[in-house]
């Protein structure tokens, strides 16, 4: 049980937090006043303070729009009324002028605020909401007459709204829920965080990020509102709640853990909550969410054969996500962010093993806490989250946890117990995507085979003997639970048809022309393969590029330091041994990409790797001292930084 010495730090540190958390919503409030709630493609409406708007079209570019019913309700609770606030909507007529024209009139909390008739092209209107003393605006729209569009599906709508703003003329206090969520965050993970015994200078520098963090979305667009502020609550509450956990054990094991162990658990903690409130913000984009939502609903309903359109022809769709969110959908009502949050708290789980994992083998705290932030901050995990790619991310986590479990370790029980995490772990991450099942079978295959050949001690030998087993193990548990249902597929190689509607017939599926895959915005492994050397000349030109996107510069001029360093330590360090194989190995599947349509994502599958390589990079420059150890600082918190901004640059 925790003393009352301990029961002291963590009350101060809750205090603390929920200063923290109170003064950086203020001054972010009063940095930007304005409420602008974009509306852009990728993105909705919470039906909660939107109601009478249908989804949101593209106008533009990303620019969208969205259509209102006759009325429509805009309703914003807790919003300071101490002053006025000036509403301005633009949008344009959905009735011709020629038709006769509409009238938009603009209701503030039941009280008729402005009228105005609507020309044929862009208008704004403006009105004022006069202040009162209960907070919260209530605001309707009423468009006369109505217009019915489409054919098929008639709809009746009234405006075409392109942007929303509030701006209150004077200063304006946060909104009431927005304050609550940002002391209640503040508070339970200085709570939690003080419990772990951590020094008060780190867990300030914690409790500041997270309330800088959870100040700036509280401030953008309608992240002051609910459902965002639910979640902030919640999600502080629940990484608290991990924290407490994890700091009563080490107490009943009476074996605390290291002061290392402590740092990376509550930045994890830290940075999976950021990350989360990041993903589900309002103005966060919706990505592959409604792709994921169908197949989960397919798996619901007992469907689990799917198949998936990709570069080099068809594969295979497994359900391993799905299924594991089907035994936990109990817990939220949200599928989407069910979905969401096993991914990023799997990813957050594989970062914390890299960490255990580096920690175990180098016998340095350094190289492992810089593993962990640079896992953390380079771009490509984060993307692939973001962009809502759930089942490749959460397959990715598992292959990572799986690697880490791949070493030398004492005999008996402990060995015991790694084999059977590295053969679950690597079952699981077959069970949840294509590319990580090959990705991940290649990189420990050679792996084991390079340890098991003479010159190398006899713990590696036996460590790679044992991870071949467990490999061929898992990959014969996938194939007879899941793959060994596709065997027409892979003897005839035809193209899946609309999959959900035929989910069932999976093996018989007919044959049909492959399509083609168009080229992705930001996806260097779904570049499109054409034959020929001017096209072979252009995807190797574009690899340079691709890698700086998908890592960042920061990441990479660790990596590079240390590149050389593992190379020298790759016979004594497995930690080494392991980031040079997998990088090697994904390097070979890009040249594979290069020269042939079998595509894969191995820029993910090399994202350990090269964080263990800049781990070790930034220990090397640290334990050389002078301006080396200055760099290798810089180079962390430079990257770390550039990591937040890259995480909120995906809000609209």
């Amino acid at each position: 049980m925790p003393s009352l010495r301990g029961l002291a730090r963590a009350v101060g540190y809750a205090v603390l937090g929920g200063l923290i958390g109170f003064t950086a919503l203020i001054v972010a409030q009063a940095f930007r006043p304005r409420l602008e709630i974009p509306i852009v493609v990728d993105r909705s409406l919470p039906w909660v303070l939107f109601r009478g708007f249908y989804g949101i079209e593209r106008y533009s570019g990303p620019a969208g729009f969205a259509y209102t019913h006759p009325t429509a309700d805009i309703r914003l609770p807790g919003l300071d009324r101490n002053v006025a606030w000036t509403f301005t909507v633009t949008g344009r007529a959905t009735r011709p002028p020629e038709a006769g024209g509409q009238e938009l009139a603009v209701f503030c909390d039941g009280v008729v605020a402005g009228r105005h008739q609507l020309s044929g092209s862009v208008d704004a209107l403006s009105v004022t909401a006069p202040p009162r003393k209960t907070p919260g605006l209530w605001l309707a729209l009423k468009v006369d007459p109505a217009q019915t569009i489409g054919n098929e599906v008639p709809l009746d709508v009234g405006l075409q709204v392109l942007k929303v703003v509030l701006a209150p003329q004077g200063f304006a206090w946060p909104a009431r829920q927005a304050m609550r969520a940002a002391v209640a965050a503040g508070l339970a993970t200085g709570f939690g965080v003080g419990f772990l015994g951590l020094g008060l200078s780190l867990t300030a520098g914690l409790l500041l990020l997270q309330g800088i963090a959870c100040a700036v979305l509280a401030t953008h667009g309608l992240g002051a509102f609910p459902p965002f502020t639910d979640h902030v609550q919640s999600f502080a509450i629940a990484a608290a709640l991990v924290l407490l956990t994890a700091a009563i054990l080490s107490r009943a094991w009476r074996r605390p853990p290291a002061h290392t162990w402590q740092a990376a658990l509550a930045l994890t903690a830290v940075v999976v909550v950021i990350r989360l409130l990041v993903l589900v913000h309002p103005s966060s984009q919706a990505g592959d969410s409604g792709f994921h939502l169908t197949r989960f609903a397919g798996v619901l309903e007992g469907r689990f054969f799917f198949l998936s359109d990709a570069p080099g022809g068809q594969f295979p769709y497994p359900v391993g996500l799905y299924v594991l969110a089907s035994w936990m959908r109990e817990l939220m009502r949200d599928q989407v962010l069910l979905l969401r949050a096993i991914a990023a708290v799997a990813d957050a789980c594989a970062g914390l093993l890299l960490f255990l994992f580096v920690r175990r083998q180098t016998s340095s705290p350094g190289a492992a806490m810089a593993t962990l932030v640079l896992y953390f901050a380079t771009p490509i995990g984060f993307q692939t989250q973001a962009r809502a790619y759930l089942t490749n991310a959460f397959a990715h986590a598992a292959a990572t946890a799986s690697l880490t479990l791949f070493g030398p370790a004492a005999t008996g029980l402990v060995e015991t117990a790694r084999v059977a995490g590295f053969g679950a772990t690597a079952a699981l991450a077959m069970l949840s995507h294509v590319s990580s099942a090959v990705t991940l079978s290649a990189c420990v295959a050679v792996l084991a085979l390079i340890w098991i050949r003479p010159g190398h001690p006899p713990s590696w030998r036996r460590a790679g003997v044992w991870a071949l087993a467990a490999l061929v193990l898992a990959a014969g548990a996938s194939w007879a639970v899941y793959y060994r249902h596709f065997d027409g597929l892979y003897r005839a190689r035809p193209s899946a048809p609309a999959v959900e509607a035929a989910a069932e017939a999976a093996p018989l599926l007919p044959a049909r022309p492959a399509p083609r895959v168009p080229v992705q915005r930001y996806e260097p492994h779904q570049t499109q393969w054409a034959p020929g050397w001017p096209a072979l000349a252009s995807r190797a030109g574009a690899a340079p590029v691709y890698a700086w996107r998908a890592y960042g510069p920061g990441v990479l001029a660790l990596a590079a330091v240390g590149l050389p360093v593992a190379w020298r330590r790759r016979r004594v360090d497995p930690v080494a041994s392991l980031a040079l194989c997998t990088t090697a190995v994904c390097a070979g599947f890009l040249g594979l990409g290069l020269l042939s349509p079998i595509d894969l994502r191995y820029y993910l599958a090399a994202h350990p790797a090269i964080a263990m390589l800049g781990g070790l990079g930034a220990a090397a420059g640290h334990a050389a001292g002078g301006p080396k150890r200055i760099a290798a600082w810089l180079a962390l918190a430079a990257t770390g930084a550039a990591a937040i901004a890259y995480w909120f640059s995906w809000l609209a």
